[in-house]
Order: C-alpha cells, then structure tokens, then sequence
C-alpha cells in the first residue's frame, strides 16, 4: 500500500490511504499505517495517590514527527539480556499526542524501587509594620518533604517525582527554574545509580499577613515584640517597650 496521508482535526489525527482495498468474505486485513522511530526515555514515574512507597514503570515519549500521533494501546517490549532477545514488558493506553508534545505513559508498578517520604511545615515570623494603629506581622509559611528513593542493586533508575501544588505557595527547591511542571504538579526529576540512595528535598513557601488593631493587645503581647520576636530595629523594639508601658 501507499504511504497513508495524515491530517489534524480538533480532537483527532487522521490517515488516509489513498489506495482503495478488496476484502473477500471472511477474510480479514492489517494496514500498518505509519512506521518510524518516535523518542523514548524509560522512567520510574512516583504518583503517591497511587502507591505510597513504589514508583510506576514509565516511558516518556516525545512526538518530534511532523504530525499528530493517535490514540490507541501500546505494546511495549525491551532488549533482555536475560533472555538474551527481545522482551515484553506491558500495555498501556495512549491519549492524542500532538506534534511536539510529550507524554508520560505508565503500563506496571516498579516494585523494585522504593520510595519513602517524610513531610513537616513550620510558620516564622518576619517583617512587622504598623500603621494607623494597625500592627501587621509577615508569617512565612514552610511546608517541607523529604523523598528518599532506594534503586535496586544492579539496576540504575531515573526517578521522577510528581509533587502536588499548594495553594499560594511558591516552590524554593529544587530551583523551579529547572522544574518542570505538570498541571497541577511540579516534576522532579534525578539520577539514582545503581544500588544506591538519593536524598531529595522540596520545600514550598507562602507570605501572609496577619493584622491587629494596637488597642485591643495587650501589654505583655506588645512587650513580646521588645524582645527578640520578628524582624525588628533597637529603635522600634524601644517604641514597643513604650507602648507596652
């Protein structure tokens, strides 16, 4: 047969033949309508709604044709050393891929990584205004987790973490400038060697402002701010005092 012909609707890619085909009854035929190599990377992708401590067994594939790939069930196989040949490794579904983009697909539960995560958050206080009587204190906001990622013992693995957003906070580390991010997640991605552990931290920060009016505290609660609490000069720690006085 001819190459197909392939076009882009809103919500689908087309192939066309250009040729017309005779089927006898009860006889059935395959047209393979497009053959070529397509990008892939193989992931060990961490969704921690889905498993709490092992990664899934992914691929990235990036679509770097001059068309739109279909959806459809991929079959996906792997060079073996073990059995010294090719592989079968899993199914998995693929959604439209456009061209130029990228998706994550998942197709088994790579039970020989594991990942263990610990989280915490902490709030401190920082500048401190007043004005007109009101007394506003900056409350930075920290929320921290810490994934480690164990490999197995002769397989080395590129982890990706995808690591929920929160509202209004922003990402401190690792440097989002070199995060990717994933609709409402952030995808962090590293090498772990064979064997080996990885240690990787994120940490999400918020700003926000708490406001009191100076007439309704009281003198040990303005007297606090004479101390060492927030981030404050001698000569307005002094004006504290004053006030609590």
């Amino acid at each position: 047969a001819n190459a197909a012909q392939s076009s882009e609707a809103t919500t689908q890619v087309l192939f066309r033949f250009p040729d017309r085909f005779d089927l006898k009854s009860g006889q059935s035929m395959m047209l393979p309508f497009l053959s070529r190599e397509v990008p892939m990377e193989r992931v060990s992708l961490y969704q921690p709604e889905t498993h709490p401590t092992h990664p899934l067994a992914a691929v990235e594939i990036k679509n770097d044709g001059e068309t739109g790939l279909p959806p459809g069930v991929l079959t996906l196989y792997e060079e073996s050393d073990l059995l010294k040949g090719i592989a079968f490794v899993g199914d998995a579904q693929l959604s439209v891929l456009p061209q130029g983009d990228k998706r994550m697909v998942s197709y088994a539960l790579d039970s020989k990584t594991t990942i263990d995560r610990s989280d915490k958050s902490n709030s401190t206080e920082g500048q401190i205004a007043v004005e007109s009587g009101i007394l506003r204190i900056a409350v930075k906001n920290i929320a921290e987790t810490t994934y480690t990622v164990k490999a197995p013992p002769k397989e080395a693995r590129t982890v990706v973490i995808e690591h929920p957003k929160m509202y209004d906070y922003q990402l401190v580390t690792p440097d989002p400038k070199s995060t990717e991010v994933s609709g409402e997640r952030y995808r962090i991605r590293f090498e772990v060697k064979a064997g080996e552990k990885a240690v990787v931290p994120v940490k999400l920060e918020n700003t926000a402002w708490q406001s009191y009016s100076l007439d309704s505290l009281n003198a040990d609660y303005l007297m606090s701010f004479a101390g060492k609490r927030g981030q404050l000069d001698a000569d307005a720690r002094r004006q504290f005092e004053t006030l609590a006085a």
